[in-house]
């Protein structure tokens, strides 16, 4: 998954909690040498990447490519839909938006066929913020509808918190006013129960960015203080 997975721009800004992803990225160097089946190593290519993109892009780059190019030869599709991802991250974050939104959606189709709901859904929310990256602002809001319709049956939904966070805080105009609080709540939830810290975090901001809106900066105040994790 990706940008976790995929926040981008958003989360991207939230180091406190970085310690893990460094962990992992150490752990997965040093897995590599190690693993002798070809398909659960372009795996671990493209999740190193997807890992790297915050800190190292031309590492992820690099990686993406060795895993897109071993995929290519073995016909491996989910290798080829999460190169075709991991691209569209990099040229998303290079500010290559056009070249960022032909690799998502490369990546969104290749999902497609594979009947991938949770990773479709995340292709569309990165299609939705590259959109709105553009100021195509009804391209993006349908994306981000479309996102978290085809979302609703997951089984496994530790995405929706990503999609719902990242909708909301682009479009607050798009809900009613009374809603906001259901919706960050929704999302808050979901990030909970999967023990997300890093949505954890962007959501207690948005929480509290939504009391000192609504002309409770007491509560903002606390609600960003105390903390909910």
């Amino acid at each position: 998954m990706k940008k976790l997975v995929t926040l981008l721009s958003s989360i991207i800004l939230l180091a406190t909690v970085c310690y893990g992803q460094i962990d992992a990225i150490n752990k997965l160097h040093k897995q590599l040498p190690l693993i002798k089946d070809s398909l659960r190593y372009v795996d671990a290519l493209n999740r190193l990447a997807m890992l790297l993109y915050e800190n190292n892009l031309d590492s992820t780059f690099f990686y993406t490519e060795r895993a897109r190019n071993i995929a290519e030869r073995l016909a491996y599709a989910k290798g080829k839909a999460d190169a075709a991802n991991n691209l569209g991250i990099v040229y998303d974050v290079k500010g290559n938006l056009e070249l960022a939104l032909r690799y998502y959606n490369d990546g969104y189709n290749r999902y497609k066929a594979m009947h991938d709901t949770a990773d479709m859904v995340q292709g569309i929310m990165n299609i939705a913020m590259v959109y709105q990256e553009l100021g195509k602002d009804q391209k993006a809001i349908s994306s981000f509808k479309s996102a978290v319709e085809t979302g609703k049956g997951l089984s496994r939904d530790s995405i929706m918190s990503l999609v719902w966070y990242n909708y909301l805080i682009l479009y607050p105009g798009n809900f009613p006013k009374d809603s906001l609080t259901f919706y960050i709540s929704k999302a808050q939830k979901i990030a909970v129960k999967y023990k997300d810290k890093r949505v954890l975090l962007a959501i207690e901001q948005l929480t509290a960015d939504n009391y000192i809106k609504n002309g409770q900066r007491d509560k903002g105040g606390s609600t960003f203080t105390t903390g909910h994790l």
